[in-house]
């Protein structure tokens, strides 16, 4: 059996996570936990070490303090691995781009921020040419979210409008704001503040994050929540499919209370990256916001928590109105102690790059949503228990025309 050596950049929630993965399901001999801190490699190997069954401990893990601002390092880093992870904050997914290429190595990050992953897909010739392939957009959304949206797509012939509704909220919400942060917090004012990119009439559309408000009804624990538009989401999808699609819609979810409190923070300019003065020192309001939300939202007790992904695709089957409907509910792991965020966004980078070690994954750098075979994704969720439904309803009798699926 062919055993893979791995490098997963930074070892924080969504490292940890991936990398506990690979060992267990990634076919690993060697995983390489590659972050600033030796003392947060280390911690993040003897964490892992502590919860693989019998026969994966055979797997070597090794801790190494890299400077990833240190080019030649990561270099040196990826060289000679099968694939590696970028668990790293979005503003390195470029040059670790550049370096996989130099090293021949493939590679996925997590993604999240459109304008770096553009960037990263003008060098597809440059990674085809070195034989590897590059996959941004490996978390849970994009990620996971994107596989089980394209699909939806798949399921209808003629597809027409799609709409996805996801989010990764506590099971025991608290106020002030109904919440808790399993991600940086940069990530999440950034969902928040950034532009939203959809598809109206088949054409790109800008819309405001916090704009195009819902209540959606959920099945238990959930019930009913508020969904809105952020940041990031799609990503790339909307390019991918202009003049294909004549809708697409992405919102997040959150519960009742947390709009109106964000809303009202975002109003009064606390999201403003522009410093002001302030007794005499330049403060940019964003972040003492992300100062002051970060250990709110993070709690001192350990997070339970769910992760909800809701995909509806409207088009035409044989000249009938049909609708596609994938849902996905994922829940902590209280065994490892995994949140429900760590398995969707650290489990999806793992499943990417165990794919692309095995080389299913063509070479270059490709959209998430082209690159991976949905039916193969999902056939990994169900082997991780992640279990996905999926119908067809003809929307002309309100009849499932295809049964409910698990896996």
């Amino acid at each position: 059996m062919t055993r893979y050596r791995y490098v997963v950049l930074g070892s924080g929630r969504q490292g940890t996570a991936a990398a506990y993965d690979l060992a267990l399901r990634g076919g690993a001999g060697e995983i390489i936990l590659g972050d600033a801190s030796d003392n947060r490699a280390r911690e993040a190997a003897g964490w892992i070490e502590a919860r693989l069954p019998g026969a994966a401990r055979a797997v070597q893990l090794t801790p190494t303090p890299v400077d990833c601002e240190n080019g030649e390092a990561v270099l040196t880093l990826l060289r000679g691995a099968n694939a590696a992870i970028s668990a790293l904050p979005y503003r390195y997914n470029l040059e670790m781009t550049r370096r996989a290429i130099q090293a021949g190595c493939n590679l996925c990050d997590l993604g999240g921020h459109p304008e770096t992953t553009n960037s990263q897909l003008l060098l597809a010739d440059a990674a085809r040419q070195a034989g590897i392939s590059v996959v941004p957009d490996c978390g849970q959304a994009p990620g996971m979210a994107t596989s089980l949206m394209a699909l939806a797509l798949s399921m209808v012939p003629e597809p027409e409008d799609l709409e996805v509704w996801d989010g990764g909220l506590p099971l025991n919400p608290e106020p002030p704001l109904f919440y808790r942060l399993t991600f940086a917090v940069q990530g999440l004012t950034n969902e928040y503040d950034g532009p939203c990119y959809n598809l109206r009439d088949g054409e790109v559309a800008v819309l405001d994050s916090l704009s195009e408000v819902q209540t959606v009804d959920f099945p238990p624990p959930l019930g009913r929540l508020e969904a809105f538009c952020a940041s990031g989401t799609g990503s790339t999808f909307p390019w991918t499919y202009r003049g294909k699609l004549r809708r697409f819609t992405s919102r997040i979810v959150r519960y009742p209370g947390h709009l109106a409190a964000i809303r009202t923070l975002k109003n009064l300019g606390f999201f403003s990256p522009t410093p002001l003065q302030v007794d005499g020192c330049l403060l940019a309001p964003r972040r003492l916001t992300e100062t002051l939300l970060e250990p709110l939202l993070v709690g001192d007790t350990p997070i339970q928590d769910v992760v909800v992904v809701r995909v509806h695709c409207t088009g035409r089957s044989s000249g009938r109105a049909v609708r596609a409907e994938v849902d996905a509910l994922v829940y902590h792991d209280q065994e490892t102690g995994l949140t429900a965020m760590q398995r969707c966004t650290g489990f999806d980078a793992a499943i990417i790059a165990a794919m692309m070690a095995r080389g299913e994954v063509a070479p270059g750098v490709a959209v998430r949503e082209l690159s991976v075979n949905p039916e193969r994704y999902v056939s990994e969720l169900d082997r991780r228990g992640m279990e996905v439904s999926r119908t067809v309803i003809d929307l002309s009798n309100g009849r499932a025309s295809t049964p409910l699926r698990r896996g």
